[in-house]
């Protein structure tokens, strides 16, 4: 009799969890962004669109128009990197500090991140915008057809959202043609 007390205790308390677990499914939704040809998924909670200037898929997290968001680039195989740890380290470090100057805080250099169940070549950034320190993200997966490029940026300390708007984007990346 106990064990049967402890068997629907341990069910009652793991019922939460399971439900949790597969409404988490039904927090996202299928993209495909036809300017790149690829799909992925995003936040139902959010907003997305194919953005001119960031030449990508752009996903908000809250408010459009501002940070935090995440975009997703497929560099056709023409902008293939031929180096994307100099790239990270170098070219876009100083694309960084040039664009924030004094603003600019830093970066951690290029190294490997697990996302989405993938492992990505990324760097990361730090700037201030007013009294805010933004963090930003540029990570690098390096495809046959054309690699990837994911940038994700927040302030610093809200990551959550941000992260799993990331990973999901990341893990659920396809190409829809070529």
């Amino acid at each position: 009799m106990k064990k049967l007390i402890l068997m629907l205790l341990a069910l009652a308390l793991l019922l939460p969890l399971a439900l949790s677990c597969a409404a988490a499914d039904d927090e996202w939704a299928d993209c495909t962004c036809t300017e790149q040809q690829f799909s992925t998924r995003i936040p139902l909670s959010g907003t997305s669109g194919y953005d001119d200037k960031a030449k990508g898929l752009k996903i908000y997290t809250d408010v459009p128009g501002y940070i935090p968001f995440v975009i997703v680039s497929r560099r056709p195989m023409d902008m293939k990197f031929s180096n994307p740890e100099n790239y990270l380290n170098n070219v876009y470090r100083e694309y960084m500090e040039n664009s924030y100057g004094g603003d600019c805080l830093g970066m951690n250099p290029a190294k490997t991140w697990e996302i989405g169940g993938k492992q990505l070549l990324g760097a990361r950034y730090m700037y201030k915008i007013g009294e805010y320190t933004v963090i930003q993200l540029q990570l690098i997966e390096v495809r046959e057809a054309g690699d990837v490029e994911y940038t994700a940026k927040f302030i610093e300390g809200e990551d959550a959202a941000t992260m799993a708007a990331l990973d999901t984007a990341v893990r659920w990346y396809q190409e829809t043609g070529v």
